[in-house]
């Protein structure tokens, strides 16, 4: 009966270390450039404590090669905060050939999107010096036209709830700690008994 009380006590907590909430990690967006020409793209965000678009409420990514990523942290503080994002490239005429967006948290991917879906154009919420969007779904590409003064759209609510639904928990890895954990317990104390 002791062995049994036992195990229920150690399976009660291992259970309460997957599913007990903590602090999640925060979100990386990246964006796979095809091609851009180099300079710095930012992400602006406000949230439900601050409803404008400045520069305290901007993240920085600079890119030196016309193939690059642009890669935004963002923090976990803002999980349950955001409520809008706006993508401004860097200030030159080009098409810029987006060939995919991701959405990392806690060492993992864990969301690939097709950018035609992340950028279509009847959802964006808004956008300036944006000449056209073109999204070839059969290759999974977008082209964004911009022009040279300030080119900046604004993400669809879509994009947005997608970036909030993937702060992690980290209960993936959480659970890999209590299995091995539990596991060695169990295998010691089968191997305990076996010996008796």
């Amino acid at each position: 009966m002791k062995k049994y009380a036992i195990s229920i006590l150690i399976s009660v907590l291992a259970l309460l270390f997957i599913f007990f909430p903590v602090n999640p990690s925060g979100v990386v967006l990246r964006i796979n450039y095809e091609e851009i020409a180099p300079g710095t793209c930012m992400l602006f965000y406000t949230t439900t404590d601050s409803e404008g678009y400045n520069n305290d409420q901007c993240i920085q990514s600079y890119m030196e090669e016309a193939d690059s990523e642009a890669v935004f942290y963002i923090k976990s503080s803002l999980k349950g905060k955001i409520t809008g994002l706006r993508l401004d490239f860097p200030h030159a005429a080009q098409v810029v050939k987006i060939k995919s967006v991701s959405l990392c948290s806690a060492g993992w991917i864990q969301k690939e999107i097709n950018p035609c879906h992340f950028f279509k154009e009847n959802e964006l919420l808004f956008t300036n010096d944006i000449a056209k969007i073109e999204n070839f779904d059969k290759k999974k590409v977008t082209h964004i036209t911009t022009t040279l003064v300030d080119p900046y759209i604004g993400l669809s609510e879509n994009d947005i709830r997608l970036v909030e639904s993937n702060f992690s928990q980290r209960r993936f890895t959480r659970f890999l700690i209590a299995f091995i954990v539990v596991g060695s317990i169990f295998l010691a104390k089968r191997k305990m008994f076996s010996d008796n």
